[in-house]
């Protein structure tokens, strides 16, 4: 049976919509990919600002300045979109060699952006992914991007794949290929993917990106029954459907929202109150929210403040105020987060103000952290859980400074005054001026402080500081200063 396919666009919710080109608008889009390209290369927030300024500018310009940052975890997914959009001589070829990079992101991205860049020659490349491929969300967008760029013979080919798999998010890829080769399947399993299978994949690292496109891409008549998952089943379903009736602004799920909310369960009160917020802004719920954060045990806040960047973005001031009000230094970490995140003039003086209270406790000038709110969850697991999630930082260091920085950070952990520093000085590359908030940290009294404080100091300016550490009392800190110098 024919079906009307969905959109190209409306699949990919990530993608800007962009207006028909103009001799008008071309020029203004080689200003902009020329003025975006100036900041690439300068630091992560600068080159990630660059990245998705090119986004809006589909020349091939844009996606020459783009094609170096394609194999880049931390970039390569808005370097696919700018590179498929872009219509630049190679890109096509670009895209196919990013199908089997060990990044699924990458992988799946460079799947999708086969099927917007619209050359047929890929097609291969795309069949080639069901050789292979054990990954659902790459399978999936291989599958739509064939359907988009095929004929009978992807039909045949999808046709025969949708017999073979059984796992429902490759099933329903093949279904919503298939559609745009005006075939439809009528099989609820498959292209009608459960609801509840995709609530509880919004949280998963691995699919939660396919999972949220699907939940945002929903009409609002299929509303009700989201909002009928706030009252039972997994937690995480639960916060899956309290988030996507926020972000969607669906009002009639107020009632249920203030129910969940009222409930105080841990990990969804943080959500209700956000998606509440979104429906209804003003200071009530953010300061019933406080109340209800603060009557939780300190160990379910460490627990739960990390779930929060689960939320979808952007996240009410409230909340970011929140975590950095919370006297526990292990909540410290998610509040810089979303502080890296979403920059913003005022949350700007708030990471100033936060990192000059924590530079005088470090300093002895300041009265320190309550032991209450910490020396409990200054635990040997939650050190290591710390050390770990440094290791993507360690990486880009020279292997032979990693055990000595590892050590170092170990040992440094113990404090938490330097695990509430650590993060925030973090955040402070995705503010343009924040260079001069670091220069304090370079001369401070915590190794690992100063240490970070060198780094970042470099990928803003890409040069020394003025101060010198040849003479460091630490000798980690020593031994990398004379290194780079």
């Amino acid at each position: 049976m024919a079906a009307d396919a969905p959109s190209s666009l409306s699949l990919r919710p990530w993608l800007p919509e962009l207006p028909d080109p103009t001799d008008e608008r071309v020029i203004e889009w080689r200003r902009c990919a020329r003025e975006a390209g100036v900041r690439l290369g300068k630091g992560i927030a600068q080159t990630m600002r660059g990245l998705n300024a090119l986004s809006s500018c589909p020349i091939p310009e844009a996606g020459t300045l783009a094609a170096p940052y394609l194999a880049d975890p931390l970039y390569g997914a808005v370097a696919c979109d700018i590179v498929a959009r872009s219509g630049m001589d190679g890109g096509r070829l670009l895209l196919e060699a990013l199908l089997t990079h060990p990044h699924g992101t990458l992988r799946f991205r460079a799947a999708s952006g086969l099927g917007v860049l619209g050359d047929p020659a890929a097609i291969a490349a795309l069949r080639a992914v069901f050789d292979t491929e054990t990954d659902g969300p790459v399978l999936r967008w291989a599958a739509i991007s064939l359907g988009e760029l095929g004929s009978d013979a992807e039909r045949a080919f999808l046709e025969k794949n949708w017999e073979l798999h059984t796992n429902p998010l490759v099933r329903e890829g093949i279904g919503l290929g298939l559609q745009f080769l005006g075939v439809e399947i009528d099989d609820r399993s498959g292209p009608q993917m459960e609801l509840d299978a995709h609530l509880d994949r919004y949280c998963d690292p691995a699919h939660g990106v396919v999972a949220r496109e699907f939940l945002f891409a929903m009409p609002d008549a299929e509303m009700d029954a989201v909002i009928s998952r706030l009252d039972s089943g997994p937690w995480q379903r639960r916060f899956a459907a309290a988030d996507v009736l926020g972000v969607l602004r669906i009002n009639r799920a107020e009632s249920a929202l203030e129910t969940m909310f009222n409930r105080s369960v841990p990990e969804l009160m943080l959500v209700a109150a956000t998606s509440l917020m979104r429906l209804r802004p003003g200071p009530e719920i953010a300061k019933l929210m406080r109340q209800r954060w603060f009557s939780f045990a300190l160990t379910v806040r460490t627990e739960q403040a990390r779930n929060v960047v689960l939320i979808e973005f952007p996240i009410p001031d409230a909340v970011v105020r929140l975590l950095l009000d919370d006297p526990c230094a292990l909540v410290a970490p998610t509040a810089a987060e979303l502080l890296r995140r979403e920059p913003n003039a005022l949350r700007f003086s708030w990471l100033k103000d936060a990192l000059n209270l924590e530079y005088a406790r470090i300093q002895g000038a300041a009265a320190p952290r309550e032991v209450a709110h910490n020396l409990p969850v200054l635990t040997r697991q939650n050190i290591e859980r710390l050390v770990a999630d440094g290791a993507p930082r360690r990486s880009q260091l020279p292997e032979a400074f990693r055990p000595a920085v590892e050590e170092l950070q170990r040992t440094s952990y113990a404090d938490p005054h330097v695990i509430a520093a650590q993060s925030l000085l973090q955040a402070v590359r995705s503010y343009e001026d924040g260079s001069a908030a670091l220069e304090p940290w370079l001369d401070c009294n915590a190794p690992l402080l100063r240490l970070d404080a060198l780094l970042h100091w470099i990928g803003i300016h890409l040069t020394l500081p003025q101060i010198s550490m040849n003479d460091d009392a630490d000798p980690t800190v020593r031994r990398l200063w004379r290194f780079l110098a």
